[in-house]
């Protein structure tokens, strides 16, 4: 697949909405072949070897889309996914790999991960992958398991509820419709949702 092909098939996927994209895996091919993918002019995107060298640009840097390796020379992919995690909204993540283990793929889950996939893949297939991921309503659980015990029930779905809200609207810029089409509801209630929340929709 040309270098063409790869932001045709971005741009038709509704990819191209996309500000901010992280790829960390210590495969300097893949690397540099995954920003080609992404060489429109419009997406920032930030690469990184290292374990080390990702959790420096997550301190000071928010991506929209983080890839991910699950292994690599400093570390592996759970220490990037606790530092992604203090990020509003949350940034999706696939993660790849060739040597993930079934325990490894169970906590990639829980730590909110949207899609995975083996190594080695087709562009074509990351491609779709990320699309299903940005296509799913956001994952709260893995707020939800930390907050347990530490709020009133009230207070934890009040948090919840805004989470979730705040994060479709960032994953569909700013869009009540493409936030209602994310979360399974109506623009009615997310503009009731607004509302609630002492916002204007």
């Amino acid at each position: 697949m040309t270098h063409w092909d790869h932001r045709c098939m971005l741009a038709t996927m509704g990819l191209r909405d996309l500000n901010r994209v992280l790829v960390v895996d210590d495969d300097q091919a893949l690397r540099r072949t995954l920003a080609e993918s992404f060489a429109d002019g419009k997406v920032e995107l930030k690469t990184s070897g290292t374990i080390r060298a990702a959790l420096a640009l997550l301190a000071r840097w928010s991506p929209d889309l983080v890839v991910l390796d699950v292994t690599l020379p400093d570390g592996d992919a759970f220490d990037v996914l606790h530092a992604i995690r203090a990020h509003r909204p949350t940034p999706v993540v696939v993660a790849i790999s060739g040597t993930a283990t079934p325990c490894q793929s169970f906590r990639l889950a829980e730590l909110g991960v949207s899609s995975y996939l083996s190594k080695p893949f087709g562009m074509g297939e990351l491609h779709r992958a990320i699309e299903q991921a940005l296509a799913r309503p956001p994952d709260l659980e893995p707020q939800l398991r930390i907050a347990v015990g530490q709020r009133s029930l009230h207070e934890l779905e009040s948090e919840l509820r805004a989470t979730m809200l705040d994060e479709a609207l960032a994953r569909s810029q700013g869009s009540l419709r493409g936030a209602a089409r994310l979360l399974h509801v109506s623009r009615q209630v997310i503009q009731h949702m607004l509302r609630r929340l002492g916002r204007t929709p």
